[in-house]
């Protein structure tokens, strides 16, 4: 078996990242529903995961897109 080149690495890793960021969007919406369900608070706390978690995964998904030390150019 070939041995991964460094184009296939980057490309895993990108993948890995772009899960993370749709994991980071979707998980704070179920702990929402659990805290919910566990609470009887139907849907506060729901409410507020379904506005942290897209919050978050875009907070990310901006990291990701201008590493830090990265200059802009205008």
């Amino acid at each position: 078996m070939d041995k991964p080149t460094k184009s296939d690495q980057a490309s895993a890793v990108r993948v890995y990242q772009i899960s993370q960021i749709g994991m980071e969007m979707a998980i704070p919406v179920g702990i929402g529903v659990g805290l919910d369900l566990w609470l009887k608070t139907m849907p506060i706390c729901t409410i507020v995961g379904a506005i942290l978690g897209p919050a978050l995964g875009f907070i990310h998904l901006m990291a990701l897109l201008n590493p830090p030390g990265q200059e802009r150019k205008s």
